[in-house]
């Protein structure tokens, strides 16, 4: 009875010590059900529809373009490109305007009723390996659809027979190149984001953990706003110089070591991570002034990595996202950072292709990093007066 009695002791203190820290019990309580709920939802669409494609239809006959509306009618592509030079395919995926192109021969009707070598391309963006896939099975399946009974109703119209037809009618045939990736090497496809993922973590952790560290400095010894703004910019430069070579040392490792292959330029790769970093370090500052202890700035920064990862766009395409998920996604830094360093990694991409992004992250650093680091200076202020003491001052303790 003894041990029943101090083992319900000790767990009637544990349950008190938790509900105490309010936060910790709070996202304890609530965590596994609402990341479970975000990840069920970000989901819910369950395959990948609507890939933007471009075709190209150098045959331009009735059969090509019933293949063409077979590509239409499929749930699984939205043609949204008509080109005549599949030479320009690249830009268009290096650019995210599409995913998959579908290239249809010169006088690909004549060869197939002619029973000549003649196939259908179907080029799918391998930098992501869910969405090649997706590509690749549905190609399949439009073309296996098409296939014979397309051959048999352009015979009949030939004047052949329909039981002739159907012994001579030959399937299309059909080949498909994947670009970037086509391997579909896991390393490839998970290392580059897991990178991005390290160092944001790291970042936002460590410093977050010395701003907490450091407000020991508004505690015994006050220090003057201009004293604490030069610790603060002193702080932020230290940090921001540390995440900033451990960056470049994980994308060396990753081409040197583990044989990456690289086909972007090095130079805005860097500064595109340089203003990753930064944002990194603005989100951290915040974290700071949430937590009262390092311990929990450690523990927020694990709840914030694992759904900025997964909601990133990195794997699941933030297109098929629902409207409420895809809102939740663009709060994270990494989402504006993975995917396009996979795309330089993979594709070559050229730092223009992602404006955007850039235009996103830099306003990020522009404006959350001034106002964290005025609002840490606010707190001291605030400090000082709670116990009427001019900043500069010395605190008994």
């Amino acid at each position: 009875m003894n041990i029943l009695r101090n083992i319900l002791k000790a767990m009637k203190n544990e349950i008190i010590r938790l509900s105490k820290d309010r936060k910790v019990f709070i996202v304890l309580i609530i965590a596994p059900s609402l990341l479970l709920s975000i990840y069920g939802l970000e989901f819910s669409p369950h395959t990948i529809d609507g890939v933007k494609t471009i075709v190209v239809d150098k045959d331009n006959s009735s059969l090509s373009r019933k293949i063409i509306d077979g590509f239409r009618n499929s749930d699984k592509f939205e043609l949204a490109y008509f080109i005549d030079d599949e030479n320009s395919i690249n830009e268009y995926f290096c650019g995210e305007k599409a995913e998959a192109a579908v290239v249809i021969p010169k006088d690909f009707m004549k060869d197939v009723l002619n029973k000549k070598a003649s196939q259908v391309l179907i080029i799918a963006n391998g930098n992501n390996m869910i969405m090649g896939n997706a590509i690749l099975m549905g190609a399949l399946e439009i073309i296996q659809t098409y296939s014979v009974g397309t051959s048999m109703k352009l015979l009949g119209a030939q004047g052949v027979s329909s039981e002739t037809a159907k012994h001579i009618a030959m399937p299309i045939e059909y080949s498909t190149r994947i670009w970037y990736n086509p391997t579909f090497n896991y390393s490839a496809y998970l290392t580059i984001g897991i990178m991005a993922l390290i160092i944001q973590q790291v970042c936002m952790m460590f410093i977050a953990n010395s701003f907490i560290l450091n407000k020991e400095t508004i505690g015994p010894r006050l220090l003057s706003l201009r004293e604490a703004f030069y610790k603060i910019v002193g702080i932020v430069i230290v940090h921001f110089t540390i995440n900033f070579i451990n960056l470049i040392l994980c994308i060396q490792i990753l081409i040197r070591v583990f044989k990456m292959p690289f086909r972007g330029n090095m130079f805005n790769l860097i500064w595109f991570a340089a203003i990753f970093i930064l944002v990194i370090i603005a989100y951290g500052i915040l974290l700071s002034l949430i937590c009262r202890k390092d311990v929990e700035a450690t523990q927020y920064s694990i709840f914030f990595a694992v759904p900025s990862f997964l909601l990133s766009g990195y794997t699941w395409p933030r297109f098929m996202m629902i409207p409420p998920i895809k809102a939740l996604s663009s709060i994270f830094p990494v989402t504006y950072f993975a995917d396009p360093m996979r795309r330089i990694f993979l594709m070559g991409a050229d730092i223009s292709y992602f404006k955007f992004q850039i235009i996103v992250l830099s306003s990020i650093a522009v404006v959350f990093l001034p106002l964290a680091m005025f609002i840490y200076l606010l707190k001291a202020s605030y400090f000082s007066k709670k116990y009427n003491i001019p900043l500069g001052e010395e605190k008994s303790v």
